[in-house]
């Protein structure tokens, strides 16, 4: 698992190939085996292939500004407050998406797709757009985007390094 982790990069730059949608699904089999609250799966994966609307998704998203003509598929997890019925729980959304989402990306890599999760911050313009665009209902939520294909070997990846496990647990 630990080199399946350290495999898996933040890949900007894929060949320009289509992505089977076979292959998504079988990760998404797997992404559907993350835990979720009362296993509720309150996440849907809206996925893309058609170049003209991944860029005027993409666009949206201020984290893909670089690389936005370069994703060949492009998902939009969509979070659904109705599977929740108190307002206490307004962000298991966040929660069950984001462990499903990883899940996901793990299954990707070992399919020799490569995956970027894409900022998504909260600018209540782009949201109001994103509504719009994706036709969402009034209680669901843009979680994240992500950039899916296969990577461009010749691609560079940003080095990140990782935190010391000291620096971010304490007993």
């Amino acid at each position: 698992m630990k080199r399946l982790a350290v495999q898996r990069t933040s890949t900007r730059w894929f060949q320009d190939q289509e992505v089977p949608h076979e292959d998504i699904d079988k990760a998404l089999e797997v992404a559907m085996q993350s835990p979720s609250a009362c296993n509720r799966q309150s996440y849907e994966y809206r996925l893309y292939d058609d170049q003209e609307l991944i860029d005027e998704i993409a666009s949206l998203a201020i984290g893909a500004s670089g690389y936005k003509n370069n994703i060949p598929c492009l998902g939009v997890i969509v979070g659904k407050q109705r599977a929740y019925f108190n307002d206490r729980d307004k962000h298991v959304i966040y929660i069950d998406a984001s462990l499903s989402a990883m899940s996901f990306q793990f299954a990707l890599e070992t399919q020799g797709l490569a995956s970027c999760c894409i900022n998504w911050p909260g600018i209540a313009e782009n949201e109001q757009k994103m509504e719009t665009l994706l036709d969402l209902d009034p209680d669901e939520n843009v979680i994240m985007l992500m950039a899916i294909g296969y990577p461009d070997p010749d691609g560079m990846v940003p080095y990140s390094e990782k935190k010391p496990v000291e620096s971010i647990r304490s007993y």
